[in-house]
């Protein structure tokens, strides 16, 4: 059975979607602007939801201890299933400071995102694998540790020529592609262009399911991903995802 998929929502989603999904992360709080610790967290959630923190609004003078304190009575109050560190400024010493404290001191699991992961023991958010990567290249560097998998239905463009290879995420591709690698877990179609080759590269429902399944093989604990993009157009609408059921 694949990994269980959570659906990150923001708050104006939450707001005019219904049914929630059963399984959601949110991931409106941030950090605050005007003071030492966090913008206000949600009045509610659904039983079991995560809680994420994204640094969109960089911190400027947070208190780390404020900031894991602020967190900690959300998560108690909401009854949140976990706190999701999804911080995206590498090298920031305040954040990793921020990072290790919340790690540190939070009462439910936390996990961190792959920037700040290196040196703490939770749980570690892994970017979405492309489809031109092997699933078991892209969690090497994590083998041993807890893994949450982020998910895309982005596809991939590998142009080879004379220069070299170059890989480049896309949009998913229109009309289905013809071919299916199973180190890739993906399907592709070839493009003979003068002086060049492009490799489309994307992963279809089922191919989504057969690399959850062997990310979960290698440690992976459960897959978060953007509603968005997973749950509203094709290719992968509510029905189809695993584990994505509404509350009546």
């Amino acid at each position: 059975m694949a990994i269980m998929l959570y659906l990150a929502m923001t708050h104006a989603e939450m707001s005019n979607i219904t049914p929630l999904p059963l399984h959601l992360a949110y991931m409106a709080c941030h950090f605050s602007a005007q003071g030492p610790g966090l913008e206000a967290p949600p009045p509610d959630l659904p039983e079991g939801a995560i809680l994420t923190l994204n640094d969109q609004v960089p911190p400027a003078d947070q208190d780390p201890d404020q900031v894991a304190q602020e967190l900690e009575e959300a998560a108690v109050r909401l009854d949140c299933k976990a706190v999701l560190l999804d911080l995206q400024r590498p090298g920031d010493a305040l954040t990793a400071q921020i990072a290790r404290t919340v790690a540190r001191t939070l009462s439910c699991p936390v996990c961190v995102s792959a920037a700040y992961a290196q040196d703490l023991e939770c749980p570690v958010l892994v970017p979405p694998v492309p489809p031109s990567s092997p699933l078991q290249d892209h969690l090497a560097p994590w083998q041993g540790r807890r893994i949450w998998l982020e998910v895309s239905t982005q596809g991939s463009a590998v142009t080879v020529d004379g220069q070299g290879c170059k890989a480049q995420i896309i949009p998913p591709p229109e009309g289905p592609l013809p071919h299916f690698d199973p180190a890739l877990v993906c399907h592709y179609r070839t493009q003979v262009l003068p002086e060049k080759i492009v490799f489309t590269l994307w992963r279809t429902r089922e191919d989504q399911l057969a690399l959850w399944e062997q990310a979960q093989s290698l440690g992976a604990e459960l897959a978060v991903g953007l509603y968005q993009e997973l749950a509203l157009p094709a290719p992968m609408e509510p029905a189809q995802i695993p584990h994505f059921s509404t509350k009546s």
